[in-house]
């Protein structure tokens, strides 16, 4: 590929800037990261020089910047994961060598020293996003400047942390420092560190982290150590991290109920896909169904973000959204999570799709041609009575309920 010019890989950067910046949040599983990493390759391609050709490269070479940004991310993510990861785990059981708590508090003074040698406001707003979960455009409107200022603000404190971190983790003595973690964390590591760099440092450990899935047929109901309960649908996916300022799910399939507790300090936050779903304490339910996505609110507000970089909408009680192919379709919720009680309620719904979300309750799947799979469906069905619902559908949709060996069952034209 020919090289790029930078002036015209910043063209292309603006031009691709939305698909971009989803395609971080895929490679890093974080719409946060995905939009640092995306103001990175702007800076990178702003400052390149590179000759005044191969224009028409310039997406691609956009993108495999992006990339290779991406990939470094990755690495330094897994070796900060390391750091902390262990941090939450080590308990001191006894004395550590002089010389190891010494160079944990010279570690943790130099990057409290790295933060206090930024700008007054780079620090105000790092410490509002990361450590009170602040937003990007209250912070723009709190200091009067624009989100890109404030982004790049947030970029600057964060990478001079990490190069504090790496320096420390870097050194040829880390393997020792490693073993010695425990009293990095400790009373006395602490207490030589200022309630600044604390506070950072908590809001990077791991506290507690767990998976969860459902088999085909299974709900389950569960409580975590921060007080908020779930309730699993049949066949999904969930893995959950919390860290000592911020609560995050990743909902990988199906459907869950959630009943947050209220944390100020700690925001809770859904993520599906490329959708974030942030609250602090409500009631409501997030699906995930292929690329289809609905966010229901019972009590509370939610906070929808539908892709990195778009618009957020909040959404109140008895309100719903659905985003997928079929674009951002915003509604009422009658019924919140009404599988919990074992009913499915649905408001037009194409029966491609009604299929699919009672195949995650039989054995049997019901297969649907693509002649009908259009067709609309509304009501409410009894989970435990699919077949019966089967049996009379011909009477209100023009299909044939086919029943094959070993039990499956297809919809077509009548």
């Amino acid at each position: 590929m020919p090289p790029v010019h930078a002036s015209t890989a910043s063209s292309a950067f603006e031009a691709s800037y939305p698909a971009l910046v989803r395609f971080l949040a895929r490679r890093t599983g974080n719409a946060e990261d995905a939009r640092d990493l995306a103001h990175d390759t702007w800076l990178r391609l702003a400052t390149g020089r590179a000759p005044d050709d191969g224009v028409r490269h310039a997406p691609a070479y956009v993108f495999g910047a992006a990339q290779n940004l991406a990939i470094d991310h990755q690495r330094r993510g897994q070796h900060r994961a390391e750091l902390v990861d262990a941090a939450a785990l080590l308990v001191p059981t006894h004395t550590q060598d002089i010389a190891d708590q010494l160079a944990h508090r010279q570690a943790l003074q130099a990057v409290e020293r790295a933060l206090q040698a930024l700008p007054e406001r780079t620090r105000s707003v790092f410490l509002a996003h990361r450590l009170e979960g602040t937003g990007h455009d209250a912070l723009a409107a709190q200091f009067g400047v624009s989100r890109s200022a404030i982004e790049r603000d947030v970029q600057r404190a964060h990478t001079q942390v990490q190069l504090a971190m790496e320096r420390w983790h870097g050194t040829p003595h880390a393997p020792q420092r490693r073993r010695g973690l425990g009293a990095l964390l400790g009373v006395l590591g602490l207490a030589s560190a200022g309630p600044l760099l604390w506070g950072v440092w908590q809001q990077q450990v791991l506290q507690w982290q767990q998976a969860l899935a459902t088999r085909r047929g299974q709900q389950l109901q569960q409580t975590w150590p921060d007080g908020s309960t779930l309730a699993l649908d049949a066949d999904t996916a969930v893995q959950a991290r919390f860290y000592g300022a911020r609560r995050q799910v990743a909902l990988l399939r199906g459907a869950v109920f959630f009943a947050v507790a209220h944390d100020a300090q700690r925001p809770f936050t859904v993520q599906a896909g490329d959708t974030l779903v942030t609250v602090l304490g409500t009631r409501f339910s997030v699906e995930r169904d292929g690329a289809t996505v609905r966010v229901a609110v019972e009590s509370g507000r939610v906070q929808v973000e539908p892709h990195p970089g778009a618009t957020a909408i909040l959404l109140g009680a008895g309100e719903s959204l659905s985003l997928g192919p079929q674009g951002l379709q915003r509604g009422t919720a009658k019924q919140v999570a009404p599988w919990r009680n074992g009913w499915l309620s649905f408001e037009r719904t194409p029966l491609s799709q009604v299929a699919e979300r009672l195949n995650r309750y039989r054995n049997q799947a019901i297969q649907v041609d693509g002649a009908v799979a259009a067709l609309p469906v509304s009501g409410e069905i009894r989970i435990a009575q699919a077949d019966e619902w089967l049996r009379l559908l011909p009477r209100v949709l023009p299909v044939q309920v086919l029943r094959h060996e070993p039990g499956t069952v297809q919809l077509v034209a009548r």
